[in-house]
C-alpha cells in the first residue's frame, strides 16, 4: 500500500460516534483525537486501498449533504515520498512540525489531483487549539472522481511522541461541488475544525448564532435578498455600477473565508484592518457608506461577513 502502510483499523470503524447535546462528536480512542461534526451522520467502516481511493481507518458520512470525512493515522518514520535505494540507509525520522505537514499534506494531495497542488500550513493559534504540532490544508478537484465525490480537502496534523517517530493524521475530506457550494463548504468545515483536538479534554463547539444574511446552507436568506434589491436601486440612483459593487464583493471574499470558526466574533483588531483593506479603496461614497452601514449593523460574525460577500455579489447582479 505504498505511503499508507501500517496502522490499519479495516472491517470496521476505528471512530466511536456519541450524540451530545452539541452534536455528533466523534472520538478516535488509539490518539484521543476528538471533534464534533456540524450535523448528524453514521459512521462508515476504514476501507484498504483501492485504485481510487488511499486506505483508510474509518470516517463519517454527513447525512444531509454529499460530505463524507475519512480518518488516517500514520507513523512517520521517513519523509514523506522518500524511497529506498540499495546500500543507502534510511534517513532519520522527520520532525514533527509545520514543514513535516506541508510536505506529508503536498505528497498526499499530489497523488489524488492533477497539476500542482497547494497547501496552507495552520496558524499558531490553530496549532495550540489542536494541540498538534504542525497542521496543513489543501483542497483540489479529485482526478478520478469518487460517485458524487469529486473534491477533496485533505487536512494533515502531525504531532510528536514521546517514544518513536511522529504521527500523522490524514484526514479525507470529500465533497460534491454541485450540492456543496464554497460558502456551504466553509461552514461544514469551520464547524468541525473549531471543535477539533488532539487528545485532552474534548473541545466544545462555539454559540451557534443565526445570520441575516444566510441560512442554514449558506444561502441567502429572503430578508437578505429584500435588502439587496432596495440597497442595487439605492446605488443605481447614485450612479453606481454593477462591477464596482462586484469589486467590492471580490474584496470581502479575499478576506471572509480564512480559517476562523464560523461562529466566531469578528473582532475589534480585524475591524481595524477592514477599513483600509476594504473601505478606504472604494472611490463612490454612496457603496463605500453602505458596506459601513453592512458592517456595523449586520456583521457580528464570520458567518455574517461570510453572508456580507454573498449580499454584495446579489446587489451587483442587480445592478447589472
Amino acid at each position: 500500500m505504498g505511503l499508507f502502510d501500517g496502522l490499519l483499523g479495516l472491517g470496521g470503524s476505528t471512530l466511536k460516534l456519541e450524540r451530545t447535546p452539541d452534536g455528533p462528536r466523534l472520538t478516535d480512542p488509539r490518539t484521543g483525537l476528538s471533534w464534533l461534526a456540524p450535523v448528524d451522520g453514521e459512521l462508515i467502516p476504514g476501507f484498504p486501498e483501492s485504485p481510487v481511493s488511499p486506505a483508510f481507518d474509518g470516517g463519517f458520512r454527513l447525512a444531509p449533504y454529499p460530505v463524507e470525512v475519512r480518518l488516517r493515522l500514520q507513523s512517520v518514520s521517513t519523509p514523506p515520498g522518500w524511497k529506498p535505494e540499495p546500500n543507502v540507509p534510511p534517513p532519520p525520522p522527520p520532525v514533527a512540525g509545520p514543514e513535516l505537514a506541508n510536505d506529508f499534506c503536498l505528497h498526499f494531495a499530489d497523488a489524488r489531483t492533477e497539476g500542482d497542488p497547494l497547501a496552507g500550513i495552520a496558524q499558531a493559534w490553530q496549532l495550540e487549539a489542536w494541540r498538534v504540532d504542525g497542521a496543513a490544508a489543501s483542497i483540489y478537484p479529485l482526478a478520478k472522481a469518487e460517485g458524487r465525490f469529486d473534491m477533496e480537502e485533505c487536512h494533515v496534523l502531525v504531532k510528536a511522541q514521546e517514544k518513536g517517530p511522529p504521527q500523522a493524521i490524514v484526514f479525507m475530506k470529500l465533497f460534491a461541488s454541485k450540492d456543496v457550494t464554497p460558502a456551504l463548504w466553509s461552514e461544514l468545515n469551520g464547524r468541525m475544525n473549531e471543535t477539533l483536538v488532539w487528545g485532552g479534554e474534548p473541545r466544545p463547539a462555539l454559540v451557534r448564532t443565526s445570520s441575516f444574511y444566510v441560512d442554514d446552507r449558506m444561502e441567502l436568506s429572503p430578508a437578505a435578498r429584500t435588502a439587496a434589491k432596495a440597497l442595487a436601486g439605492e446605488l443605481r440612483a447614485a450612479g453606481v455600477s454593477g462591477q464596482r459593487a462586484l469589486e467590492a464583493a471580490q474584496a470581502i471574499e479575499r478576506f471572509a473565508y480564512a480559517s476562523d470558526p464560523p461562529d466566531a466574533l469578528l473582532g475589534a483588531e480585524v475591524r481595524e484592518l477592514l477599513s483600509p483593506a476594504l473601505l478606504e479603496p472604494i472611490a463612490e461614497p454612496a457603496l463605500r457608506k453602505a458596506l459601513e452601514r453592512e458592517l456595523a449593523e449586520r456583521v457580528k460574525t464570520y458567518r455574517d461577513f461570510r453572508g456580507l460577500h454573498q449580499f454584495l455579489e446579489e446587489t451587483a447582479r442587480g445592478l447589472s
